[in-house]
């Protein structure tokens, strides 16, 4: 669940990839 948000944040914002390596 925490991995598919982390994807849909990365597609949201530019500045999601940071997001999803946390």
């Amino acid at each position: 669940s925490k991995k598919y948000k982390a994807v849909v944040i990365r597609i949201d914002s530019p500045g999601g990839d940071a997001l999803a390596s946390d």
